[in-house]
């Protein structure tokens, strides 16, 4: 892989350092929410807190981060807040 992106991107890897794949899925992403409000009802939670790292890995993050609240949106509606929607953070959206 460390090679592969060398020559062909000209990557600068330093030695010994790892590489990862991390894909990241729309049905994968919304099956865990799903689980995640369902455990959330089952101990009578008032709300969940999505966590993610958008803002840094824009392509993995950031789809879970989308498809989490698009999730969120269609099961609660009005009772869902974006981060957005909050004024916190950089409320930036990549195309």
């Amino acid at each position: 892989m460390i090679g592969f992106l060398t020559e062909r991107f000209g990557a600068k890897i330093r030695p010994g350092s790892a590489i990862g794949i991390k894909p990241m899925s729309k049905f994968g992403s919304q099956r865990l929410g799903r689980e995640i409000h369902r455990v959330r009802a089952a101990r009578r939670r008032p709300l969940v807190t999505l966590v993610h790292k958008g803002n840094i890995m824009k392509f993995t993050e950031g789809g879970f981060r989308e498809w989490g609240y698009e999730l969120a949106k269609e099961r609660f509606g009005d009772k869902t807040i974006t981060e957005d929607e909050t004024g916190k953070g950089k409320g930036k959206r990549e195309s």
